[in-house]
């Protein structure tokens, strides 16, 4: 009901979805696996995604025709030397911008609010000091970031890393979750401290030249949703026991549900 609704609307006006529209975009990654949807058959699956990717080939129809000056406008008018995006790299670039622009986000505000509920000490420190919060939020991407892992990559040279050999053109998954827990980088880290100093060392937004373009705008809207937030409800707290909220599989660090009271 928060955590969802707020950082789609920021992506889809980013992009220029129209706010008429944005309600069936909202639905439409409700519905498929990477907005967190409940498991449906191949062909519910099939019908959603074939909606989504017909009203983006309609919208970026009528930028070509009418451009608004919004980020579709850009990419559909995008040339260089007479080489312009098709039709498929058009649907691939909005999607993966509206799919990584709101699910990341998404994970870090719940994960922020139950990290928050879950450490009253913690909570307390930036209850009475809220300019604490921007370090908070980098507190929660080390502890709780959106990614447990990176996507699959694969070694193009055999190597060697802390004593592990690694076979040329083996897959390799990165954890970052691991990493934002070395207790070589970071001390005490299973501690949750929003006030730890060197927060911002995590690499929950990746690294090098993979770092994540969207970083600012998940830190800005991570510290505005908790703030606000925290501001709105200052009884906030779980609605169920702190065991029984529940992760869900796979690559992302996602909640199935956080209920609340207030």
């Amino acid at each position: 009901a928060f955590a969802f609704p707020v950082p789609i609307q920021v992506i889809c006006e980013l992009l220029g979805i129209p706010p008429e529209d944005q309600d069936d975009v909202k639905r439409w990654f409700h519905e498929l696996p990477i907005g967190g949807g409940v498991v449906r058959s191949e062909e519910a699956l099939e019908t959603t995604f074939r909606e989504f990717m017909t009203y983006l080939e309609a919208l970026f129809e009528r930028r070509r025709n009418a451009p608004t000056g919004d980020l579709i406008s850009d990419l559909v008018h995008a040339e260089e030397e007479g080489d312009r995006l098709d039709g498929e790299e058009l649907l691939s670039m909005v999607f993966i911008l509206l799919a990584a622009g709101h699910v990341t986000t998404v994970n870090l505000i719940a994960s922020g609010t139950l990290a928050l509920l879950t450490h009253p000490s913690e909570l307390a420190k930036v209850r009475a000091n809220p300019e604490l919060m921007k370090n908070a939020v980098e507190e929660v991407l080390r502890y709780w970031g959106p990614l447990d892992t990176t996507l699959p990559r694969f070694a193009t040279a055999d190597l060697a890393i802390a004593g592990v050999e690694i076979p040329r053109g083996e897959t390799i998954l990165v954890g970052l979750s691991s990493s934002n827990h070395d207790p070589a980088r970071f001390a005490q880290p299973e501690v949750f401290d929003i006030t730890r100093e060197d927060a911002n060392r995590h690499v929950a937004f990746g690294k090098g030249i993979h770092v994540c373009l969207g970083a600012p705008l998940a830190r800005m809207e991570g510290d505005v949703a908790l703030t606000t937030l925290l501001a709105r409800y200052p009884d906030l707290r779980l609605a169920v026991p702190a065991e029984e909220i529940r992760w869900k599989p796979g690559f992302l660090r996602a909640l199935e549900a956080l209920p609340l009271a207030f």
